[in-house]
């Protein structure tokens, strides 16, 4: 490990043509491995303005970095309130 995968500039690597709508103007982490520190520093910042109650998570390595974030924003993202 790590497994090579959606590697800058490849196919896997890009946001799929469906969600091309759905990310327009939001926030978008190039993350170098499979958990991203960076997603978490963003949501906490966002759970400490305002209280976060849901993150849905997607991606194509769902054994992998979805599973990774979302440990990533359980750690960042604790109940405040």
């Amino acid at each position: 490990m790590p497994v090579p995968h959606c590697i800058r500039g490849t196919e896997g690597w890009e946001i799929v043509e469906q969600l091309r709508p759905a990310s327009a103007g939001q926030a978008i982490l190039d993350k170098p491995s499979f958990g991203s520190a960076e997603l978490g520093r963003l949501l906490a910042e966002e759970n400490e303005k305002e209280l976060i109650e849901k993150v849905t998570l997607i991606g194509l390595c769902t054994d992998i970095c979805v599973i990774s974030n979302a440990l990533v924003v359980k750690a960042f993202c604790r109940r405040q309130r």
